[in-house]
């Protein structure tokens, strides 16, 4: 495998020569993520639902990988500064207590995870109708916690040694397996969501012991050994501090995931968590690639920060920015002018696609024609007064959208129309907020951004 050298040559080529691999395996881990859900949205007579059971077990995956994040983002910079400082063992101490609190955060989140995973997934939004899916799905996915935790959270100490193609066979592996297994497990073996788990977990398992022999075989600069290991609390701090914006950042999506599924519960039922699920499934594959270019110029920033190389780290921060700026623009349009197209990659449900593509275009519109056409003012339930014989069976919403005639869509019940009603009664005097697709810039800039904070903050790490 070819090493690579940060402190040598053209830093954008450097940069493109992690990025590279990083964003194939980005793009095979998002495939890794997103092929369950393709799969299960195409469970005949149960699609729509099994999807609506793994929108409900998102909380439980963004928290597992917000600690993955807290000690693999969080030491991977470290590590990289100590390898171009020439300061091998402080590198591969980081590396082997960010292994320990991996697998001591993993057991943990094991055992909590499946004991309370039952009021738990009441909270995130599910139904009578949506537990039983969803239940079986993360029970399964939980058992296999230890090895998401090592293959997700030991991958960085492999790409900041310079071994990008490796870190990439570390996705590769995970993502062939899982789309191989996925058919077997739902379909053949009649499996449903828990083949989806199945797979999943021994997917996972592949990847994590393809890392582990990697980091302990001969070719790796850096052992994972742990013989005669005492954990180093300082150093674990070090990792932790540096690795609170990566796990903040996907803890409270788990917190805005959580709200959502809540929230739509009451007033959309298990279509609209439907819905959210393929949305957030969209927003992934568009940010996946300037994860990979923001993973990679870290790599580079904190290798050349260590090695006192400021201008070659100021040159590649300029050049992530510019890149990740410029794709998320592009990303954007495409995102808004064909919603669509997006939408049945997962479900060909003839309600969920019309229910997303409404709130896609709803997003797109209202940023399109601010400027020049009213925004959109309301989303409230319609329906004759009282007195009148229609009251009882009319059961619509009216959007009033900046277009030229407002758009009708169904509700899930009529009893979710008056319980808007009720709730919020002065719904059509405020602005909606349905913009979903114009958050894949902000939000990927934000990913980029706090990349870059991960590796300029440590100017707060010593040098000498």
């Amino acid at each position: 495998m070819q090493q690579i050298d940060f402190s040598q040559g053209s830093i954008r080529r450097r940069i493109l020569a992690v990025a590279t691999p990083m964003l194939i395996a980005q793009l095979l881990n998002l495939l890794y993520n997103i092929v369950d859900r393709i799969y299960i949205g195409k469970i005949p007579g149960e699609g729509t639902l099994a999807l609506a059971s793994i929108g409900l077990c998102f909380p439980f995956v963004t928290l597992i990988t917000a600690f993955a994040n807290l000690f693999g983002l969080g030491g991977a910079p470290l590590c990289a500064m100590a390898r171009g400082k020439g300061n091998r063992e402080g590198a591969q101490g980081i590396m082997v207590n960010a292994g320990f609190m991996l697998l001591l955060s993993g057991a943990v989140l094991t055992v909590l995870g499946i004991a309370f995973h039952r009021p738990l997934l009441h909270l995130f939004g599910a139904s009578e109708v949506t537990y039983p899916y969803a239940s079986s799905y993360i029970v399964i996915y939980l058992i296999g916690t230890l090895c998401v935790m090592l293959s997700l959270g030991l991958n960085p100490y492999i790409n900041c040694q310079g071994f990008a193609r490796t870190g990439m066979l570390t996705v590769a592996l995970g993502a062939a397996a899982n789309i191989v297994l996925d058919p077997i497990f739902i379909f053949a073996l009649h499996l449903g969501v828990r083949g989806a788990a199945i797979a999943t977990v021994l997917s996972q398992l592949l990847s994590a012991a393809w890392v582990v022999k990697f980091l302990t075989g001969k070719k790796a600069e850096l052992k994972l050994d742990f013989r005669g290991f005492r954990p180093d609390w300082q150093c674990i701090q070090r990792i932790t501090v540096l690795g609170i914006a990566s796990f903040v950042m996907s803890f409270t999506d788990t917190l805005v995931q959580v709200a959502c599924n809540a929230t739509l519960r009451n007033f959309g039922g298990d279509l609209y968590i439907s819905v959210m699920t393929v949305l957030n499934s969209v927003r992934q594959i568009a940010q996946t690639p300037v994860l990979a270019i923001a993973d990679g110029a870290s790599t580079a920033i904190s290798y050349n920060y260590g090695a006192r190389l400021y201008r070659r780290t100021r040159d590649a921060i300029r050049f992530m920015t510019q890149i990740a700026i410029g794709y998320t623009m592009l990303v954007w349009i495409l995102v808004s002018l064909f919603p669509a197209l997006f939408i049945r990659i997962f479900n060909q449900d003839a309600e969920l696609v019309a229910a997303a593509g409404m709130m896609a275009a709803m997003g797109a519109r209202n940023i399109l024609a601010r400027k020049s056409r009213p925004v959109v003012r309301a989303v409230r339930p319609v329906r004759p007064p009282a007195s009148t014989p229609e009251a009882d069976s009319t059961n619509v919403v009216t959007v009033d959208v900046p277009v030229h005639a407002p758009v009708t869509v169904p509700t899930a019940s009529a009893s979710s129309a008056s319980r808007i009603r009720g709730i919020l009664p002065s719904l059509s005097t405020m602005p909606a907020r349905l913009a979903v697709p114009t958050r894949v810039p902000m939000v990927s800039n934000i990913s980029m951004m706090q990349n870059v904070m991960t590796s300029v903050t440590t100017v707060n790490q010593p040098i000498s």
